[in-house]
């Protein structure tokens, strides 16, 4: 920061960087307070004044240096506070830490005066690193009070200018250096006397010390009279007659007050005013039955106080272990354990006007009728975190903020209060304060509560803290008179009888969100004028018979909500008493296309509210149910659809449960009762011209009942035929898929069908020369193998010639005309083969090439390929023969390639010789003859096989003596 005045760096947290850098020029009144630094890297600076940038000059204000740690591992050229300038304003060094540091404090040029004060130095280097010192020539360098070495076993030098003599010329007095394992008061090692003055008597202070012994005192004992000392009780005790003070300062500065093994019965243990920067660190004071003491008093804008370590025990009307006062700023009190007893005592108080306070890690018992910590008449801005609260009298508080104590933090705290009457944390008169994360248990019988907010608490945030009370008529949360709160995530448990979970009376504009509550009475009870409240998502449990009671009165309206990321539900009424648990998903409902409760019991929620979908996707406004029965076309149901944003909203009369249904067809019949959703066009239909559907020769546009004759058609040329029994099992048309090309039929009706419900597929037939049926879900046609014998796959080339049907397994084959129809299908495919000019043209058309099409082979391009076989002699058949291309072949091929894909037949015995039998029989009694027997025996079973043989012969040998005595004759002619 360059030329920067005024700032306060604090509670900063810097790893393995420099930290803060305050350039030469007016850099003056910064604050650097309160931080923690790692330097484990070369050159790390923790605090750095460098040397002066162009045109900034060397004058550098004072700054103020205090209560920081700064930690490093005795990596080479690391400083924790380091200054490169001249300057000459004094620098206050107090209250610091440094730890494992080659360099802790480093001042390498002139320097005026530093005040270094206080600090704690451990490991091996130089804490105090002076060079080159101003105070070499008349300007002493201040070092009157303690610093402290530990753990020190070389290179614990206090510079180059410091030596072990009291008052070396130019330094100043160094009144307590406990190097090494030196002893006080003689022991002596290293760089420093050990001058450490004994204290016996109480007395006037104007110089460090330390009691030699216990002391017993009228009046006060120490009056602080001068700056940078420190007073070490040595474990001593202190003893008033319970009039005067322990210790008192009135406006001396950066005093240290430590280890005193009791400060007892006085009026105050230690008072300060008007000062900076006290610290109080490892003190026990005890102080019985006088009424208005206080272990430790600051008053009067006493400002940076540490007040650490201690034990404090007060007792008396009003007593006060530590009493922070009129417009103290900045102090910290940390890690002490107070007691304070009888009735009205507070073991810590802030008031007036007492701000920017930090009260943390405190274990705070107390027995009367008085807080844990009490803050009043507007101490503003103040911390309250990580303590230990505990208060066992009637009418005692954990937390009590009144009287204008605005814009506080309480987080982590753990209170437990015992008595009747008592309150966890209580807040009066007091706003935008915070409250989260706190632990509260009241075990107070009567009139106890949790968390109480009245007289004006308004515009209050309580997050995440968890509640529990056992008294018979406790409240969780009571919220009266105040307004405009956000209670946001607590957990609230009751067990008493009659005990509620939260009460709200008098308030207004508050916001309840996402709250859990097990109560033992009302969960939630809205009294008395009432209005404006707002309850979100918040789950209620109760044994009573109303878990929700709403007595707020006729003309106040309060809201209760539920939503999530499917739709929500919203009531904004005089009453919202309801006889049902409130829980998402328990007794609240709310699914996709589902908005609902359990209504057994909902007394004033069966009224009027407002219902919200979420993310839909319907095109238009889909239809609405209230039970099962249609709402949206009636008073009932005020229904309003945006197909942008996929939200449907509807006011309703009354509330039950509520469901949603498309109607895609427009039949005015719900897509979820209706048998037929849909019509033609939402069919996935690809290469169909004009897809029209009847269902029992009447149109779609409908709901069907019974056994009803379904038929598709592409304008009139029927495509698929199906007896379906709609009572049984609807149809969704939108998941039917059709793929029709000039070459075959796909269809899946994506499981739609009963089991064992079969239909019919028609394909056209402009000139196939093969068929084949392949049963079972495909994607293409190209899955449909030229040959026919892939898997479930049948060959119907016969059926083309064969008008009267055609049978193979489970599978008829009809032809009509120009149409094929096979029936009995449970999956869907038919490809037929075009005759080899129509397969050329496709061919060379597709491929920009006349010949070598893949997937048919071209009869007639002397290549014997891509399902060709060889065919018997003029018959070009079953899967792309050519005899042009593959020459003659057995006749049994031809049977063996149409037959046994679908019904196996025996081996064929060994052939004897060059000709086989079949061949022998078709030369016998010629071709034709044979192929048309042939087609006899493909289409009968076994049975007749031996009677078709026979029939053969005979057949064949009665032609045989016609032609030989036809030959004959012509011979002897």
């Amino acid at each position: 920061m360059a030329w920067t005045e005024n700032n306060n760096i604090s509670y900063n947290l810097f790893n393995d960087v420099s930290g803060v850098v305050l350039y030469s020029g007016n850099a003056a009144g910064n604050i650097i307070d309160s931080n923690n630094f790692t330097l484990r890297v070369a050159q790390n600076r923790g605090v750095f004044l460098p040397t002066s940038n162009p045109g900034q000059g060397d004058i550098q204000g004072a700054n103020t240096i205090t209560n920081n740690r700064f930690i490093g591992n005795l990596t080479a050229s690391t400083y924790g506070i380091r200054s490169d300038t001249n300057l000459t304003t004094a620098q206050n060094i107090t209250a610091n830490t440094f730890e494992g540091l080659p360099y802790a404090i480093a001042l390498v040029t002139n320097q005026t005066s530093p005040i270094i004060v206080n600090n704690s130095f451990s490991g091996n280097g130089y804490h105090i690193y002076l060079s080159a010192l101003e105070s070499k020539t008349g300007n002493p360098l201040n070092v009157t009070a303690e610093n402290n070495w530990y753990g020190t076993t070389n290179y614990y030098l206090v510079g180059d200018n410091m030596s072990d003599s009291v008052d070396t010329s130019g330094i100043g007095t160094v009144d307590y250096c406990p190097l090494l394992n030196a002893s006080y008061p003689t022991g002596f090692s290293g760089d420093c006397e050990l001058t450490y003055p004994a204290i016996a008597s109480c007395k006037t202070l104007t110089r460090s010390g330390k009691l030699n012994q216990s002391i017993t005192f009228n009046g006060t004992c120490f009056t602080i009279n001068a700056n940078n000392l420190f007073l070490d009780g040595g474990g001593y005790t202190i003893i008033g007659n319970r009039s005067g003070d322990g210790i008192t300062n009135n406006g001396f500065d950066n005093i240290t007050i430590k280890n005193f093994g009791g400060i007892i019965n006085t009026s105050n243990g230690i008072y300060s005013s008007d000062m900076e920067n006290l610290t109080v660190i490892n003190n026990t004071i005890r102080i019985e039955e006088i009424a208005q003491s206080r272990a430790v008093q600051i008053t009067y804008g006493t400002n940076g106080s540490r007040i650490m370590n201690n034990t404090f025990n007060v007792s008396g009307t009003n007593a006060q272990g530590i009493a922070i006062e009129v417009d103290s700023i900045n102090n910290v009190v940390f890690n002490n354990t107070i007691y304070a007893f009888n009735s009205s005592a507070h073991a810590v108080s802030l008031w007036n006007y007492s701000r920017l306070n930090n009260i943390t890690n405190n274990t705070l018992v107390s027995n009367g009728s008085g807080a844990g910590i009490i803050i009043h008449q507007v101490s503003t801005a103040n911390l309250i975190e990580g303590n230990f609260i505990n208060v066992t009298g009637s009418s005692g508080y954990g937390l009590d903020f009144i009287d204008g104590s605005d814009n506080l933090t309480a987080r982590k705290n753990v209170i437990v209060v015992t008595g009747n009457g008592s309150n966890g944390i209580y807040l009066e008169n007091s706003s935008y304060n915070i409250i989260v994360n706190n632990s509260v248990n009241n075990y107070g019988d009567i009139n106890s509560q949790g968390i109480f907010f009245t007289k004006l608490a308004n515009f209050n945030n309580l997050s995440n803290n968890i509640v529990m009370t056992n008294g018979t008529t406790s409240v969780a949360m009571y919220i009266d008179n105040s307004s405009s709160g956000k209670f946001l995530n607590n957990t609230l448990t009751t067990k008493g009888a009659s005990s509620l979970g939260i009460q709200i009376r008098y308030a207004n504009n508050n916001e309840f969100t996402a709250n859990t509550i097990n109560a033992s009475g009302y969960g939630i009870n809205i009294q008395t004028n009432s209005e404006n409240n707002t309850i979100v998502n918040t789950t209620v449990f109760s044994t009573a018979t109303e878990p929700l009671k709403d007595e707020s009165g006729l003309s106040f309206n309060n809201a209760l909500m539920y939503s999530n990321s499917f739709g929500l539900i919203y009531w904004n009424k005089t009453n919202l008493t309801t006889g049902i648990n409130l829980s998402i998903n328990d007794t609240l409902f709310l699914k996709s296309g589902i908005v609902g409760l359990i209504d057994t019991s909902i007394q004033a929620l069966n009224g009027s509210a407002k219902i919200e979908f979420y993310g839909l996707t319907f095109s238009s406004a889909p239809y609405l149910f209230k039970r099962g029965l249609r709402c949206d076309n009636s008073s009932d149901c005020n229904v309003s659809y945006n197909n942008v944003t996929g939200i449907l909203l509807a006011n309703v009369s009354s509330f039950s449960n509520y469901t949603l249904s498309s109607d895609i067809d427009n039949d005015t019949i719900p897509d979820d009762v209706d048998t037929l959703v849909g019509t033609s066009t939402n069919v996935n239909a690809t290469g169909v011209s004009s897809l029209n559907i009847t269902i029992g020769g009447n149109s779609t546009n409908g709901t069907f009942t019974g056994v009803q004759e379904v038929v598709f058609f592409d304008g009139t040329v029927p495509l698929i035929n199906f007896s379906h029994n709609f009572s049984n099992a609807s149809i969704n048309l939108s998941k039917v898929e059709i793929t029709l090309s000039t070459t075959g039929i796909i269809v899946n009706m994506s499981g739609q069908l009963e089991p064992n419900q079969t239909k019919s597929l028609l394909l056209n037939n402009p000139g196939f020369t093969n068929v084949c049926l392949k049963n079972m879900d495909i994607g293409s046609l190209s899955e449909v193998s030229n040959s026919c014998t892939g898997v479930n796959e049948t060959d119907f080339t016969n059926c083309l010639s064969n008008g009267t049907g055609l049978r193979r397994g489970n599978f008829t084959c009809y032809t009509s005309g120009s149409l094929i129809r096979i029936e009995n299908l449970s999956y869907s495919a038919i490809r037929g083969i075009l005759p080899a000019a129509s397969q050329s043209s496709s061919s060379s058309a597709s491929s920009g090439s006349g010949s070598g099409a893949a997937g048919v082979g071209i009869c007639g391009d002397a290549v014997c390929n891509d399902g060709e076989l060889c065919a018997v002699e003029g018959v070009n058949q079953n899967g792309g023969p050519c005899f042009k291309d593959c020459c003659l072949c057995p006749a049994v091929e031809e049977e063996k390639q149409n037959i046994a894909p679908v019904e196996q037949l025996p081996p064929e015995k060994e052939k004897k010789s060059g000709i086989t039998f079949p061949e022998r029989v078709a030369a016998f009694v010629g071709q034709g003859i044979y192929q048309q027997v042939k087609e006899i025996v493909a289409d009968y079973s076994l049975l007749w096989l031996g009677f078709v043989a026979v029939l053969i012969v005979g057949v064949g040998f009665s032609f045989g003596i016609m032609n030989y005595l036809h030959r004959r004759k012509i011979e002897k002619e």
